[in-house]
């Protein structure tokens, strides 16, 4: 019967114990099963935690709920002061580079296997007070399905399992339906761009539009004067 290896074990308090914290003869249990699981400490191999797979906890299902667990531990550690606020590895809807976004500190806690009002459940439920604000779902062996992307009711990235043990501040989706991100580059562009086009507004008494039309600074080819040139968006496809 294969072995099990566990990222973590817990106590009889249902704390997170770490392999390195670990002493032999210490009485552990499984976070999935519950069953009671081995410390191994020797002088060669990495110190682990193992136990027999059996039919109800499997190498996948220790990968999942382990994954889940610590996201919510990390999000526990960061609201109690603990530690910096984890991070989503982001593509900017802007540039398109990869760039890390903190969670927003409004979010509260992170509690597992969630029911949303869709019906669904959620692996990992960010709340903010009394809402559930967005979910995380972990990917080992099947991603999560088109029927449940579509019918969910918040945003949510999907993670890989194996990828969260090794880095749980970290997160890298495979799925990433959370609300639009824009970097810190674009936004501080954005930004002197529109105090750019309102000073050249105000100069030239032209109107900023505030929807439909596209606009930017250029120079008038006849007088040389930066103005405002506004175009439809159909015209740029």
């Amino acid at each position: 019967m294969a072995e099990l290896k566990m990222p973590f074990a817990y106590s009889d308090e249902k704390h997170i114990v770490w392999p390195k914290e670990a002493a032999k003869g210490q009485q552990l249990f499984c976070p999935c099963c519950g069953d009671d699981i081995i410390f191994k400490a020797g002088p060669v191999r990495v110190w682990h935690f193992s136990h027999k797979a059996t039919q109800g906890c499997n190498q996948e299902t220790v990968v999942h709920q382990s994954a889940k667990i610590l996201i919510q531990y990390v999000v526990r550690e960061w609201k109690q002061g603990r530690s910096i606020p984890p991070v989503v590895e982001r593509a900017c809807r802007i540039c398109g580079e990869i760039s890390s976004q903190p969670f927003p500190d409004k979010v509260t806690d992170a509690v597992l296997e969630k029911r949303l009002s869709d019906g669904s459940v959620a692996d990992v439920a960010l709340i903010i007070g009394d809402e559930v604000a967005a979910a995380i779902e972990v990917f080992v062996t099947h991603e999560v399905d088109e029927k449940k992307k579509a019918g969910l009711s918040v945003p949510f990235v999907e993670v890989d399992g194996y990828q969260v043990i090794e880095r749980p501040e970290v997160l890298s989706p495979i799925t990433d339906r959370f609300k639009p991100f824009t970097c810190r580059k674009c936004f501080d562009s954005h930004r002197k761009f529109l105090a750019k086009t309102r000073e050249i507004a105000d100069h030239t008494g032209q109107s900023v539009p505030a929807s439909y039309y596209l606009y930017a600074p250029q120079k008038c080819w006849k007088c040389g004067r930066v103005i405002l040139v506004y175009s439809w968006p159909e015209a740029t496809e």
